[in-house]
């Protein structure tokens, strides 16, 4: 499920937008990104994941764990007090702010192509993640929900919407 700010510009990709992925499991993911409304910065990091048990907050220099807050019918014993943990800092060129994050991938990426090591992130998992928006961007196109089966890395539901999971290269790229 995807929604977007309807702006009328000539862009095709949203910058305010929520989106609602529900996964075989039951378990949903909501994504919202509100680069256009000042919208809510997530404190301390820049992915935040809640639980109903738990919550954890991601960034560039580590990570926070911490008791979600009760519900309505849940009582929790225990300490509130969250636990930190900073990630090893191998590369000393990483900006160490919580919103440069893209930055820093860049960076590193720029770091590898001339150093020959291998970037923080490799490229299945870039694919994998870069899936997610992509996904978000045809559904807002084709303004239905749509169903992907992850093994193949097609939409099932909506078969003339597989066309916008591929585009053509500016030359000289290609895809060989």
């Amino acid at each position: 499920h995807s929604t977007k700010a309807i702006l009328k510009d000539d862009r095709t990709i949203p910058d305010t937008s929520e989106i609602t992925y529900e996964f075989a499991s039951g378990a949903l993911m909501i994504f919202g990104m509100y680069e256009a409304c000042g919208g809510r910065m997530i404190e301390g990091g820049e992915i935040e994941l809640l639980g109903t048990e738990g919550n954890l907050v991601i960034d560039t220099n580590g990570y926070t764990i911490s008791h979600s807050k009760p519900g309505q019918f849940q009582t929790r014993t225990g300490t509130d007090d969250p636990t930190t943990r900073t990630w090893p800092r191998e590369d000393k060129n990483l900006r160490n702010t919580p919103t440069e994050g893209a930055a820093n991938l860049i960076a590193n990426f720029l770091d590898c192509i001339r150093t020959r090591k291998q970037p923080i992130c490799d490229l299945e998992t870039g694919h994998r993640s870069n899936t997610f928006s992509l996904l978000a961007n045809i559904g807002e196109e084709v303004k239905e929900r749509i169903e992907w089966d992850a093994d193949k890395e097609r939409i099932t539901n909506i078969t003339q919407a597989n066309s916008l999971l591929h585009y053509e290269y500016r030359k000289p790229w290609k895809l060989g």
